[in-house]
């Protein structure tokens, strides 16, 4: 029996991966959205929101790559650009609407409105796209991660990302365990840092990544969910999300060379992986609207207008990626 993943496998199938988090992610919402369900169907909907740590942990295998091919200031500004460009144009199409939306509802005024659609309001509220404002200030210092990851790396042992992603978390647990003053801003930030981890051990394990480096999945997950468990127990209100993740990509990575192997058509993972941010977008905001809406008779259960949303925030999403896309090609 083979036991050995190829690291290599996590760029190859990189967009299935985007993909499979995507759909995770879809299932998570089902839930705050009001969908009923059976109880061990909402308990294994709650651990979809780990798709959004595997976006974290490919996002920095993917910009440490995108980082290497950087010789000077003009590259790295031109870099800066495009990323910003991929998220935020995407996010200020769906969002500006429902926030110009919320303004007037609510009878706000104008600092009001840039206040959300800067995502400030997250920092300071806890309101609005906080993957978004997230991952502003991640890809402005994506740049100096990686930097330390190098540095931080012993001999031939690409070990930085980890220490990276340790010294993040002892930080989340200092915060957790009471022993900083915390107000709200404070307590988002550190929510935030928990999952930086992710993105940390992503851009870490990327070298490893680029040479194909095979490694004993069952030890990866053996033992990152032993550490998961000695962590939950000794804290368990403290959030570790990358050691769940890492375990789920593991076995998603299996499954998806099983499938290839045996000529299965992976199509639809594929098509979600490239929507993956538009979805994600569509899925908060067309949720809070649609959930405002009467809908009378067909309300039962949510099912009908959370299925909704999803179709909808689908169909959007194709739209807006291949807009997305026309513009950033020009360049």
């Amino acid at each position: 029996m083979n036991i050995k993943i190829n690291l290599g496998d996590l760029s190859r199938y990189r967009t299935e991966l985007m993909g499979i988090a995507t759909i995770m992610i879809l299932l998570c919402h089902a839930q705050p959205f009001g969908v009923h369900l059976p109880t061990i169907l909402n308990k294994i909907f709650t651990y979809g929101n780990q798709g959004v740590d595997i976006f974290l942990f490919l996002s920095g295998m993917g910009l440490y790559y995108s980082l290497e091919k950087i010789q000077d200031v003009n590259q790295l500004f031109y870099w800066y650009k495009k990323r910003y460009k991929r998220i935020l144009i995407p996010y200020f199409i769906i969002a500006t609407p429902f926030f110009l939306h919320s303004t007037v509802y609510y009878d706000e005024n104008i600092w009001y409105f840039i206040s959300l659609i800067s995502t400030i309001s997250f920092w300071t509220d806890h309101i609005g796209a906080w993957y978004i404002a997230m991952l502003i200030p991640i890809y402005l210092f994506a740049p100096e991660i990686k930097n330390l990851c190098n540095i931080l790396n012993v001999k031939r042992f690409k070990i930085g990302g980890v220490i990276l992603a340790m010294l993040f978390t002892i930080l989340y647990v200092i915060y957790d365990m009471g022993v900083m003053e915390c107000s709200k801003i404070v307590d988002n930030i550190f929510g935030v840092l928990s999952r930086v981890p992710s993105f940390c051990i992503g851009m870490g394990i990327a070298p490893l990544v680029k040479k194909n480096v095979e490694i004993n999945f069952l030890y990866v997950i053996i033992l990152s969910l032993i550490l998961y468990s000695v962590l939950h127990h000794c804290l368990p209100d403290s959030n570790f999300p990358v050691l769940l993740a890492i375990p789920l990509l593991t076995i998603y990575i299996l499954g998806l060379r099983y499938l290839d192997t045996k000529g299965f058509d992976m199509n639809i993972l594929t098509f979600m992986g490239v929507i993956s941010l538009e979805s994600y977008l569509t899925n908060v905001f067309f949720g809070g609207f649609f959930h405002r809406i009467n809908w009378g008779p067909l309300v039962y259960g949510n099912y009908i207008p959370y299925l909704c949303v999803i179709i909808s925030g689908i169909c959007c999403s194709v739209v807006i990626n291949r807009c997305v896309n026309s513009v950033l090609n020009k360049e």
